[in-house]
């Protein structure tokens, strides 16, 4: 009997757009106080692009074979390939999203600014940061320097992957909210701005769906205004830009739903 595919395999219910639905055994990592947020010199270079054609190697059969994953226009990157920019991302994929910068941009550095719980995982954990990866700090102390490596990634010709929507809902559909706070960046340092979009679409009875990732850009940063202002402008043009191609897809593998209030609250 063919699965009627209208039915989501799961249903979540979300109290509000920040609600985390992953919660991994390394959720409480801490960075640890002499963390090294920029790495320099020959031998850290060498390492880095090491370390990021070994992932995009593991990411060519998890993303490509496992995941379904196609890159859709990913060719309005090419002449951008050696000056930095800036790359947001709709966040739909708990391991899938960590390799979406080795497969778009192969062993190209780069700065993705993740969660810390990212480094707990062992193994793998120990190397991301040697790759591209940047931790937002655990540690207020610590935030400094988290600022000046993304600041410093846009002169040193990388590309910086931000995940505005902060935690990650699986095979989510829609756009969330995305916090202004995400887009001072390229108000501070200017650089052409790209969005990454995942969408799913059927792959037919019984399969997971096949996943999408539309690039588009650029955008260019505003240059008149206040800071407040240019990052509204920003950041609403990234919005917009990523819910016009969320109508890409066409399946709904997980749904969310909000909670309905309870008792008084409902009245």
């Amino acid at each position: 009997m063919t699965k009627n595919r209208s039915i989501p395999r799961i249903t979540f219910f979300y109290d509000k757009f920040t609600d985390d639905f992953v919660v991994s055994a390394q959720q409480d990592y801490q960075l640890p106080q002499d963390f090294r947020f920029q790495r320099s010199g020959p031998g850290a270079a060498v390492v880095g692009r090491m370390i990021r054609a070994g992932f995009w190697l593991y990411g060519c059969y998890y993303s490509r074979l496992k995941l379904h994953v196609r890159f859709a226009n990913q060719q309005v990157l090419r002449p951008y390939r050696h000056q930095g920019i800036y790359l947001y991302a709709n966040h739909t994929q708990p391991k899938g999203d960590a390799f979406t910068p080795f497969q778009l941009l192969k062993t190209r550095p780069f700065a993705a600014i993740v969660s810390p719980a990212n480094l707990g995982i062992p193994v793998v954990g120990k190397l991301l940061p040697a790759g591209g990866a940047l931790p937002i700090p655990t540690d207020l102390h610590q935030f400094r320097q988290f600022e000046q490596a993304v600041q410093a990634s846009i002169p040193a010709k990388k590309s910086v992957l931000i995940y505005p929507e902060g935690h990650v809902w699986p095979y989510y559909t829609g756009i969330r909210p995305l916090p202004l706070a995400a887009f001072h960046y390229p108000v501070k340092t200017p650089a052409p701005v790209f969005t990454l979009t995942t969408t799913y679409q059927d792959r037919g009875s019984g399969k997971k769906p096949r996943e999408t990732v539309f690039v588009d850009g650029p955008l260019l940063v505003p240059t008149t205004g206040s800071r407040k202002e240019r990052q509204t402008i920003l950041r609403d043009a990234v919005a917009a830009q990523m819910e016009r191609r969320s109508r890409a897809n066409d399946i709904e593998y997980y749904r969310y739903l909000p909670r309905e209030p309870e008792g008084d609250e409902a009245k």
